[in-house]
């Protein structure tokens, strides 16, 4: 990536362009101050619109504790409507306190030639307008395409964020803010989410998928996925209508349009443009009802990604270094009698205590590096199915890279890898010693329950399939024998077989 970041203060970025009738921001302050001491919003006093998304922005940012007051706040803005609005908006909380150090992003892809650099200009003088310093990137997406041969889109998103992460690392170490309360925060839309969730609904998705976006993902935050992209753009047009100053491009515009949103041979602009409009023809209520609905789903969500990340930590164990475990891990988790170790059961626990203890790769667990590859152990045989897709998406994740697309195939191709036990092999029935009791059944059982155990652990569970050999997602190998089912790159499995 080239990329070039420099803050641009606002007395040397010139002056900013601003809308004709446009007044002095400092006008009616005491009538503000008293609506202040009112307890209403002092900066959307007889701006109705601006009140509503307002107080839909505070309230994401209480309830989901986004950004920290003290924290820093790195704005990602393309100049379109969405960011624009945000940039806007950032300020208003701000200037009354409720958010700390705040800074901009502008990334020109150099993919529409002098419109981008109209983008670059028009952000340039909007963060004048806002007194918000301002990161500028400038990043040969084609250039970069052409020489890995990437997806255009996945290659401008990837470029995007590394110089995001750069930006972040120079604004918090400037503004003395600890890394870890820094954010990167983008302007989606409850739109954007929406359009999201009928595109996975099109081509599939995998779990998880539903929730569409996420309000909080590592470092980047969406504190405006409650508000419309219609209420931001009224938001823009009375915040210029009530004579508070505003930016405008070179035709006078409020925000700039990319012209390509509206070409619906875009996936996304089809969705937005045909299918979305004829959903709201049957429910004019689609953005409340689908939101409040994504929302349900991402609450279960969050509950079966903790219960998977227990699973990958305990059952889990990474290759990273080319190493497993310990020896003293590899007794512990596989029986003498060859029979299956049931999630959570003491052979299980065993394994992970001997890792933690011996230091390897595996004491890790979820927090571990699987980016060279995970190894499956037998226990990982005893979890119900559904658990065991989630945490093997998760982890084909982190070996292929978050852009990357885990296909289906390959999560049942890694799970095929475990087959039923055998008659005449141990089964939990037979496992008394151990401590583990045999599935229960009907009413007792349910009587019986003190835990998720039994949501977690198969009825029927299942062991590592010796001597199976799968190939998924173009270069990673699937093999099992009796410690586990092993999942690497090709290059990696070609190596280990041939030293025998």
């Amino acid at each position: 990536m080239s990329a070039e970041n420099e803050a641009v203060d606002a007395a040397a970025a010139g002056a900013p362009r601003v809308g004709a009738g446009d007044s002095d921001a400092a006008g009616g302050g005491s009538s503000r101050a008293d609506a202040a001491r009112d307890g209403a919003d002092p900066a959307s006093s007889g701006r109705p619109v601006a009140g509503r998304v307002l107080a839909a922005l505070r309230a994401t940012l209480a309830e989901r504790g986004l950004i920290a007051p003290e924290g820093a706040a790195l704005l990602m803005v393309s100049g379109g409507s969405d960011s624009t609005a945000l940039a806007y908006l950032a300020h208003e909380l701000r200037e009354q306190g409720a958010l700390g150090a705040v800074a901009m992003l502008h990334v020109n892809h150099q993919l529409r030639g002098a419109d981008a650099d109209a983008d670059a200009r028009f952000v340039q003088d909007l963060a004048a307008l806002l007194d918000i310093p301002l990161f500028l990137c400038e990043v040969d997406v084609a250039g970069e395409v052409a020489r890995t041969g990437g997806n255009m889109e996945a290659v401008a998103r990837h470029e995007r964020y590394l110089a995001a992460n750069e930006a972040l690392r120079s604004m918090c170490f400037h503004e003395a803010v600890p890394l870890a309360e820094g954010r990167i925060v983008t302007a989606h839309t409850a739109d954007d989410r929406i359009e999201s969730f009928y595109m996975r609904s099109i081509v599939g998705t995998g779990p998880g998928g539903f929730r569409s976006m996420r309000y909080a993902n590592g470092p980047v935050v969406r504190p405006l996925m409650d508000v419309s992209r219609a209420d931001l753009r009224a938001y823009l047009e009375e915040r210029a209508a009530s004579g508070l100053p505003v930016a405008r491009d070179e035709a006078g515009a409020l925000w700039r349009e990319d012209a390509t949103n509206a070409h619906t041979d875009r996936f996304r602009a089809y969705v937005r443009h045909r299918v979305v409009p004829r959903a709201r023809e049957w429910n004019p209520a689609l953005a409340d009802v689908l939101t409040r609905t994504m929302n349900l789903i991402a609450d279960e969500d969050d509950l079966l990604d903790e219960m998977a990340a227990e699973v990958v930590a305990r059952d889990v164990a990474p290759l990273a270094g080319g190493a497993t475990r310990s020896a003293a891990a590899e007794s512990a988790a596989v029986p003498d009698e060859g029979g299956p170790v049931l999630a959570g059961d003491p052979g299980a626990r065993a394994a992970g205590d001997a890792a933690r203890a011996s230091g390897s790769p595996a004491a890790s667990g979820a927090d571990a590096d699987f980016s060279e590859g995970f190894l499956l152990l037998p226990s990982f045989g005893g979890v119900r199915r559904p658990l065991q897709r989630r945490a093997v998406h998760r982890l084909l994740q982190a070996v292929l890279g978050a852009d990357e697309r885990v296909d289906a195939a390959a999560v049942e191709a890694v799970l095929d890898g475990f087959g039923p036990v055998q008659d005449g092999a141990s089964r939990p029935a037979d496992s008394a010693a151990s401590g583990i009791p045999a599935p229960a059944t009907g009413r007792a059982a349910d009587a019986g329950r003190t835990g998720c155990a039994d949501v977690v652990r198969r009825p029927a569970p299942a062991r590592p399939r010796g001597g199976y050999v799968a190939n998924i997602q173009g270069d990673l190998a699937v093999s099992a024998n009796r410690h586990g089912v092993r999942v690497e790159p090709m290059a990696a499995f070609r190596a280990r077989r041939k030293r025998g």
